[in-house]
């Protein structure tokens, strides 16, 4: 029963009752029932009259799984107390709805401070705040909403990206050809990672700093040197599986987003080609803006694309040329992706492939498409369930596709 319906109910019974016993004692407890909601009524009407909310700014981005703060300040044009205040933020970022509901004793003003967990990407509103006065019996409750909803851009999680052996910025992701082309002289040094070969280990600095260390040669042609990275994010719906944080097309993002960090970060350009209603296609560039661009997009891109990934690689294959090395993240099970995988390697550029394990979150398994490739030679990493997309880079790091049993599944 709604609580208007039973004062109503409750008032009428009380009336009824003096009505029919014509009783000294229930007129009594009439009219003290008729000044209670009378000054119930009044309180909380009173209550939220004369306040206003200042809120503190909030960063127009951020990252998923980090926090944030937000100042509150509540100022009354009345110096005398209000009791039965609360104060809760109105938003739609997850998690927030169970965020601690603040009580008031609002005198002069009060302020506070209200933390948010940023637990998923997207788009989200802060600042509006939900104002609710009770009166001392509780039976009445008025709520209003103060302050200014401000947008605030949530980016994909922030995850170490682990030393791919085909992948590692310091090699140009050539894994095939680049051996022929090896000039004579090491031009630096680097960690050592999986697929190196020892002939390349550098003696002197592993000994000075305790891990291998390996020399980095320049190509002689340098059209064979890599000076942009692409992208190719599969969002095509029907390859996707799971749900939330532990769904393809999660783990598909925060990967690209991870890519497109690190390889800005190391002076790449890097571009990124997604699968939407419309293709996004956004060209490689290496400024710090750009990456802003990127995690933009990233943070509110969703499966809900048509356009499988072969065909979105087949329409745009004229972006990439020999310095370019495409990496292509999917679910997909599709034996196109062979055909892709020639496409992008035509014109003289590299490609690798991550492919997600669909199997895992209730989906397709891409071991046909995976077989496929692995036995054209491409570079195959496998991004299996785990308990985080971070674990998950891990484990593919250090046993690449090639490496499965493919032909069980």
């Amino acid at each position: 029963m709604r609580p208007g319906v039973g004062l109503l109910v409750s008032t009428l019974v009380l009336a009824g009752a003096v009505a029919v016993t014509g009783s000294v004692l229930a007129l009594r407890l009439f009219y003290v029932w008729i000044l209670v909601l009378a000054a119930g009524w009044l309180w909380v009407r009173l209550s939220i009259r004369g306040l206003s909310l200042e809120s503190g700014a909030i960063p127009e981005r951020a990252c998923a799984g980090s926090s944030i703060q937000q100042e509150v300040s509540l100022n009354s044009a009345s110096r005398l107390p209000r009791f039965g205040l609360t104060l809760q933020a109105e938003t739609d970022l997850p998690g927030a709805d169970s965020a601690p509901v603040h009580e008031i004793v609002s005198g002069r003003g009060a302020s506070l401070q209200t933390n948010y967990l940023l637990v998923k990407r997207g788009r989200f509103h802060l600042g509006r705040f939900r104002l609710t006065a009770t009166d001392p019996f509780g039976l009445f409750h008025s709520r209003t909403s103060l302050g200014e909803a401000r947008q605030i851009t949530v980016h994909p999680q922030a995850v170490p990206l682990p030393p791919f052996s085909l992948l590692g910025l310091a090699g140009s992701g050539l894994s095939r050809r680049l051996p022929e082309a090896l000039s004579a002289s090491a031009s630096s040094i680097r960690e050592y990672t999986t697929g190196d070969s020892l002939r390349h280990v550098h003696w002197t600095s592993t000994a000075h700093t305790g891990q291998y260390m390996v020399k980095v040669f320049d190509a002689d042609r340098s059209r064979h040197r890599a000076k942009n990275y692409w992208v190719i994010l599969d969002m095509a719906a029907p390859a996707h599986s799971g749900e939330g944080s532990q769904s393809t097309a999660e783990y598909a993002v925060t990967l690209a987003a991870a890519l497109a960090r690190k390889y800005i970060a190391g002076g790449f350009q890097f571009g990124l080609i997604a699968s939407q209603h419309e293709p996004v296609v956004m060209p490689a560039a290496a400024s710090q803006k750009h990456l802003t661009d990127i995690l933009d997009v990233l943070a509110v891109i969703e499966p809900r694309g048509a356009m499988p990934v072969a065909e979105l690689i087949a329409r745009h294959q004229g972006l990439f040329g020999s310095d370019s090395t495409v990496v292509t993240i999917s679910p997909s099970n599709s034996s196109a992706l062979t055909e892709a995988y020639h496409q992008l390697t035509s014109r003289g550029g590299a490609a690798a492939f991550f492919l997600i394990d669909g199997a895992d979150f209730g989906g397709p398994s891409p071991a046909a498409a995976g077989r496929s490739l692995i036995q054209l030679g491409a570079p195959v990493y496998l991004l299996r369930k785990a308990d985080s997309c971070a674990q998950s880079l891990e484990q593919a790091a250090g046993a690449p596709g090639w490496v499965r049993d493919w032909s069980r599944s």
